[in-house]
């Protein structure tokens, strides 16, 4: 639930439900983004609210709240400039940023302590905190991760339409898997270009929409799946669909069944765990890239 109060711009968010009898009503309250742009005065600043409080702003009662639930997050924000304040904290009583992090200052120092003795050492699941460093490092080869990535991303830009016309890409993934390349593309102004997508199988009807939306066919694409366990419904389902659509694409045109899928593989590329395990993605494609099947891996 979202309480905002009009004149200031105030929002309450917390993580529990607010019934209507907890909270008199006021006709400054509601309970959407107001439109304003009207700054927070000073004495804003340093309200806050829990369990049994009153919460006052020169002079505009909101009300009791009898049963607020403990965590409940007040947030300031001054359209004017586009300032935060942090509200006082009845634990910590904290009056700015600045006072929170020299708080916690010593016990973020033992956290960071904690995770370089560990991080290195198996079972301990910190290792991606060495992942820069660990992508630029070179094999026997002298070839670094980050320089095949290079190497497999060139490989699947050059694999092109049959009329020599450049593919976009698709990136087919759920959550951080799809979402942190799109922020990131979003970020470089490539996001929203027509040379990039990302695509979420979450219902039904995702399918027809996506390809509707990018004006295009599904052999007319390449596509990027990335899900680290491999066993992700979601991203498995969503290249399924691609998959049996670029198909039956190449079908259409008079290929044989073997063609059209050894052609369709030609499309993809594979980001997943490196171990292969029963039902995973990486059991399906193989370890080795060009190994086995086309996909790019």
């Amino acid at each position: 639930m979202i309480t905002a109060i009009k004149p200031y711009g105030l929002q309450s968010v917390h993580s529990g439900m607010l019934s209507a009898k907890n909270v008199k009503p006021h006709n400054e309250v509601e309970t959407q983004q107001p439109e304003t742009t009207k700054p927070a005065p000073v004495e804003a600043q340093r309200a806050y609210a829990f369990a049994g409080k009153n919460i006052s702003f020169t002079g505009i009662n909101v009300g009791k709240i009898a049963q607020a639930p403990e965590k409940l997050i007040t947030r300031y924000f001054l359209p004017a400039d586009g300032k935060y304040f942090l509200p006082a904290n009845p634990i910590t009583g904290a009056k700015t940023f600045t006072e929170v992090v020299e708080q916690y200052s010593p016990e973020m120092s033992k956290v960071l302590k904690s995770f370089k003795s560990r991080m290195d050492k198996d079972g301990q699941f910190l290792k991606w905190v060495r992942l820069p460093q660990m992508q630029l490092e070179k094999n026997a080869n002298g070839v670094s991760h980050l320089d095949e990535v290079y190497s497999q991303a060139a490989e699947l830009l050059a694999r092109t339409n049959l009329d020599g016309t450049k593919r976009p890409l698709t990136v087919l993934g759920i959550g951080g898997s799809k979402h942190t390349a799109e922020f990131l593309a979003n970020m470089a102004g490539v996001g929203n270009t027509g040379k990039l997508h990302f695509f979420a199988d979450i219902d039904p009807f995702s399918f027809n929409m996506f390809l509707k939306q990018t004006g295009k066919r599904a052999d007319e694409m390449n596509y990027l799946v990335v899900s680290k366990s491999g066993t992700t419904f979601e991203t498995k389902h969503g290249m399924a669909l691609f998959e049996k659509a670029v198909q039956d694409a190449y079908k259409a045109r008079g290929w044989s069944e073997k063609q059209a899928v050894e052609a369709a593989q030609k499309h993809f590329a594979i980001v997943t765990d490196a171990h292969a395990k029963t039902g995973n993605l990486r059991e399906a494609v193989g370890h080795v890239n060009g190994e086995g099947n086309n996909y790019i891996k």
